[in-house]
């Protein structure tokens, strides 16, 4: 079974009115009684000339262009939709544990938010090392919401090392480049994954249980896990 079916399977968790953030070539496969918008930093045509190898038809009509990054998802209010859906999206953000809680504020209590991540143990990054949370956590505090070209520089020891026979002009423009396409910024495996949403959680004081998780060892690609936003007491 595809990583793509095993997510369907969480899907059937969600109903009512929300949205998905970066749904690019896998926008989610949801019921009927699901209506979603969707989110990203780009607009479409936007994506189609920053990524020509990707299959052009499968991605969505922006509804809403908003960076997450910057602003989280302030043209939406407190508890305000039914779920939040956000695949492959928070390794490229500079604040992940900020835009954890968004996710988590604009989601109704009883909500779902449905979030995944490549593991690297199955991708290109296999042998970047992982994204430590003190490392999160102090771009958390800082309040840190853009990265820059240094923050790529382990691609070039460990993804593409051919670019070590350069110079440093040379591989500051491709540095330059990761950021402008977005590259991964934050290396998980699906466990280190999973300590980071409890760790995230707590820092944020989000109170959820997951109601459905796969891990890369089971699906061959990604972790992915539906949160059901609990009552705080």
């Amino acid at each position: 079974m595809s990583f793509l079916e095993y997510r369907v399977k969480g899907y059937k968790f969600l109903s009512g009115e929300g949205i998905e953030i970066g749904a690019f070539e896998h926008p989610a496969s949801l019921g009927e009684d699901c209506k979603v918008k969707y989110v990203d930093v780009i607009t479409r045509e936007e994506a189609k000339a920053l990524f020509p190898e990707v299959d052009h038809d499968t991605l969505r009509e922006v509804d809403y262009v908003l960076d997450v990054s910057k602003d989280g998802l302030s043209i939406f209010g407190d508890s305000s939709i039914d779920f939040v859906i956000m695949n492959h999206v928070i390794e490229h953000l500079a604040n992940p544990v900020k835009v954890l809680m968004e996710l988590f504020r604009v989601v109704k209590t009883g909500g779902h938010v449905v979030i995944a991540i490549p593991d690297k143990q199955y991708t290109f990054d296999k042998l970047r090392p992982l994204t430590s949370f003190v490392e999160l956590e102090y771009r958390y505090r800082d309040n840190v919401n853009e990265t820059v070209p240094d923050d790529y520089r382990d691609m070039v020891t460990y993804v593409h090392p051919e670019l070590l026979l350069h110079d440093e002009d040379h591989i500051y423009k491709h540095l330059e480049s990761f950021k402008r396409r977005r590259e991964h910024v934050n290396i998980w495996t699906s466990e280190s994954f999973q300590v980071f949403l409890n760790k995230a959680m707590e820092i944020c004081d989000v109170e959820a249980t997951p109601v459905y998780q796969v891990v890369a060892k089971v699906n061959g690609f990604e972790y992915f896990g539906v949160w059901k936003k609990l009552q705080r007491v």
